[in-house]
């Protein structure tokens, strides 16, 4: 059950109890859950996600921190269309060499 107490001035939502639920029933509620949320806006789904965080402790947000760290290092040359990409690593080479 999802109780919701006063954190600083925020609602936050925290479990009540801490009842284990069966690997079976847990995939069930997930994936019900997934596809509830990809019928939501992008901000619905922003803000659904900041209060799952907001239910997490500091541990949990350091799990979650090392599953974005890779997601958010992304090689922006490699997703350039090839002449663009390479005009912009060619750019770049030259400006080294000329400093």
């Amino acid at each position: 059950m999802i109780v919701f107490q006063n954190h600083e001035g925020v609602q936050k939502p925290v479990m009540s109890s801490r009842e284990a639920v069966s690997s079976e029933e847990f995939c069930a509620q997930r994936d019900k859950c997934v596809e509830t949320f990809q019928g939501w806006s992008d901000q619905q789904q922003v803000d659904f996600v900041q209060t799952l965080l907001h239910c997490m402790n500091q541990i949990q947000h350091g799990q979650i921190d090392q599953h974005l760290q890779p997601l958010l290092q992304r090689d922006f040359i490699s997703a350039l269309p090839g002449r663009f990409s390479l005009s912009v690593v060619e750019r770049n080479a030259l400006m080294c060499l000329l400093k």
